[in-house]
């Protein structure tokens, strides 16, 4: 175990480390029962951690590197301007990645409530999953063909492009600050899409060519609760599940600029925040329509009751 802020050239941690600097060609190698607590990794310097190792809080800066292997985890991970691997059987969990970080999630691992915001850009890739991420403004969240978004999403001005899997029972919350859905394989999205509300938040369809042929209609459900929004063009044919009552007549069809199509729903009114508010209330009372992936659908409807409420009050 070295001093708090003691810089390592190798160090094999066994026991329990507090407030390492691992910089400059540095290396930190967590053993099978060993715990790093708030070590700085910088410029030139690496932490590995490795099957049965723990990294809690730790802060990887310009620079750095946090490589966790098979059988390791790292909690509460700051990234900063630095660089995260997840490697297959490997999980991290709640990290933040920002300030221009670069996260890879690789076959067979999986990260759990990321905050990916500021310049931070997270890419899941074929085999690995992503679960109950936070996209904010600045953020991108990349799944590659292959990769897998569980759970749940929220975006919150940040961008998810998903050319993987959105798992049934996920479900995407757009919040306040905007954000962007791009669905680059719309056949692949079997979640459910919640808080469409305003000019800034917007489904993006790739594969869509934005055109006169297109069409987009909407087909609510019996209950007001949700219902399913249909776009077409040509042999192409999207279905989305959206939560909350709308009309045909709300979704606007725009060119995204780059072969594909936004999708939209610019009203902005009182009224849409109340609808989606009651919404919200009646899946939490109910607790049916939502089951994730073994998680009760109550704190998934929890959750959708606490974005509605924000919007319902301007946050």
């Amino acid at each position: 175990m070295l001093a708090p802020n003691e810089r390592a050239d190798f160090a094999l941690v066994q026991g329990i480390a507090i407030g390492d600097l691992v910089a400059s060609g540095s290396l930190e190698y967590v053993q099978s029962g060993g715990v790093t607590s708030g070590s700085e990794i910088t410029v030139g310097g690496t932490e590995v951690v490795s099957g049965g190792g723990t990294a809690r809080g730790d802060f990887v800066l310009p620079g750095g590197k946090i490589d966790i292997k098979s059988g390791g985890i790292a909690y509460s991970t700051s990234v900063e301007s630095g660089f995260e691997i997840v490697e297959a059987g490997a999980a991290a969990s709640n990290s933040i990645i920002g300030y221009g970080a670069y996260a890879v999630i690789q076959d067979g691992g999986s990260d759990k409530f990321a905050r990916i915001w500021n310049g931070g850009v997270e890419r899941v890739e074929s085999g690995g999953a992503v679960l109950f991420a936070t996209v904010s403004r600045g953020g991108d969240l990349i799944v590659s063909s292959g990769g897998i978004v569980r759970g749940g999403l929220t975006l919150a001005g940040g961008v998810a492009d998903i050319a993987g899997r959105v798992a049934s029972g996920a479900v995407v919350s757009f919040v306040s600050g905007g954000g962007d859905l791009a669905l680059e394989d719309p056949t692949a999205f079997a979640g459910v899409i919640a808080g469409l509300a305003l000019s800034s938040q917007k489904i993006d369809l790739g594969g869509f060519v934005y055109g006169s042929a297109e069409t987009v209609s909407w087909t609510q459900f019996q209950g007001g609760l949700s219902g399913t929004l249909t776009v077409t063009d040509g042999a192409a044919l999207a279905h989305l599940t959206l939560t909350g009552a709308y009309a045909t007549s709300n979704f606007v069809l725009s060119d995204d600029g780059h072969g594909g199509t936004f999708v939209a729903d610019p009203r902005v009114a009182d009224g849409r925040a109340v609808v989606g508010l009651a919404q919200a209330m009646a899946l939490f009372a109910t607790g049916t329509d939502l089951a994730i992936d073994g998680v009760a659908s109550a704190s998934t409807a929890s959750a959708a009751l606490s974005d509605h409420v924000g919007l319902a009050l301007g946050r």
